[in-house]
């Protein structure tokens, strides 16, 4: 490979390598990188004219150490930003509520060719332009497809548009200052913030929740029970003080547990201490209350999810709740048909049921999750046979008949060790 230097402008670059197998484009793209001068502007002389882009080099004759001349105008150095970008996730908490609610960012803080990305549960983004302003908060108005909302038919109006997803009460608190003024074709007022602009509460901005002491297992029910909207709009009907008779008074009031907790988090932005709630689940379900060395013992998930649904359920299901008969079933109930057979007996029936979640056992064998599900859709019982006059081993497998709006999965990686009689994680 030929030697050469390029002389562009009072500089003078040396010992370029020229690589005759590659057309002269490459050799342009090297030169860009010296000089900054993109290809599409470089004007290289050399024997015949201007070294085209696509000419054959063995008819050109540049020889080694040869000196050739470039003309053409570089690209303009980017210059770093005075102010480095700030993203959604990196602000305080109580400005992500104001960034991500209605979409207001400060104008200093986000350059104009900057894209907003939102994620949360608003999940559209913001492209900052020329926009309304007030108070230096710049307000993005008619900016989002309805179609990229979750539930278009609730967000009309621009403000609505804007707002969707969070709760009325909570932006009114942070965007205070800015009542009254006007932006764009709208007016920020008290009706800005109600259902009928737009915003729907039953959405809500979604705050964490405190640890009370191995209390995982319960947040994050509560947190995936939290993000059904369908759900929150069940509980926001349910009687507050009402009782049914056709219901236990600790199921009433871990109903209205549920309902208030979900309201909180809804109106705050700082972490929420579940304490209340927490209180009338282990009375409730004791199990939940158990200690051990004067400690709150861990507990599992998917109980506190079944036991939860299970009591939600039966409240949401009441005439007295102003709800479908099957509000839960709908949203979570898998609809299973079984067919349960003993080989020694030969007695075989079918049953059907409905579960709040499939299992997807981890196993050495288990790769994939579509092979765990298959895997706990067959079980083995025990239980009477009225053939044989005494227990025997029957073998159940089921089949789906109707998957809900929101299919849960619970990945089973505990199994019972018969000799040591307790449970055991499977570590894979």
């Amino acid at each position: 490979m030929p030697t050469v230097s390029v002389k562009w402008q009072k500089e003078v670059y040396s010992s370029v390598e020229i690589d005759t197998s590659q057309p002269p484009y490459v050799f342009k793209c090297q030169l860009y990188d010296l000089t900054g001068v993109p290809p599409e502007r470089q004007k290289i002389m050399v024997k015949g004219g201007l070294l085209k882009d696509d000419a054959d080099w063995s008819t050109l004759g540049v020889k080694e150490g040869q000196k050739l001349m470039m003309m053409g105008t570089a690209d303009e150095i980017m210059k770093a930003p005075e102010k480095a970008p700030v993203f959604v996730e990196d602000l305080p908490e109580e400005e992500q509520v104001v960034a991500v609610a209605v979409g207001v960012a400060s104008a200093d803080q986000f350059p104009q060719h900057q894209k907003l990305i939102l994620k949360s549960q608003v999940r559209f983004a913001v492209g900052i332009e020329s926009q309304p302003r007030v108070d230096g908060l710049t307000i993005h108005n008619n900016q989002f497809p309805q179609q990229s909302l979750d539930s278009p038919s609730q967000a009309t109006g621009s403000l609505g548009r804007l707002a969707y997803g969070y709760s009325g009460q909570t932006l009114k608190s942070h965007l205070g200052p800015a009542m009254g003024k006007k932006v764009g074709n709208d007016s920020i007022t008290d009706s800005s913030f109600s259902g009928e602009a737009g915003v729907d509460p039953v959405q809500g901005h979604s705050a964490g929740l405190f640890n009370l002491g191995n209390t995982c297992y319960m947040n994050s029910t509560i947190q995936c029970l939290h993000s059904v909207p369908e759900l929150k709009s069940a509980l926001i009907k349910y009687p507050p003080s009402v009782r049914s008779n056709d219901l236990d008074q600790s199921s009433h009031l871990l109903t209205v547990a549920t309902r208030d907790l979900f309201n909180e988090l809804d109106k705050n932005v700082k972490p929420v201490a579940p304490m209340q709630f927490w209180t009338v689940l282990r009375k409730k379900y004791p199990q939940f209350g158990q200690l051990n060395n004067g400690l709150f013992m861990q507990q599992d998930a998917e109980e506190c999810w079944t036991q939860i649904l299970y009591t939600l359920s039966q409240a949401l299901s009441l005439p007295s709740s102003s709800e479908n008969l099957d509000t839960v079933k709908g949203l979570f109930g898998i609809e299973l048909v079984s067919r349960v057979h003993c080989a020694e007996s030969g007695e075989e029936s079918s049953e059907t049921e409905s579960v709040y979640s499939l299992k997807c056992h981890i196993s050495q064998e288990v790769n994939h999750l579509h092979e765990g599900l298959r895997h706990g859709l067959k079980s083995e019982l025990e239980k009477a046979s009225p053939s044989l006059g005494r227990s025997a081993i029957y073998l159940k497998d089921s089949r789906i008949k109707g998957l809900p709006r929101y299919l849960t999965i619970q990945f089973v990686r505990f199994f019972w060790k018969r000799e040591s009689n307790q449970k055991a994680k499977i570590l894979r």
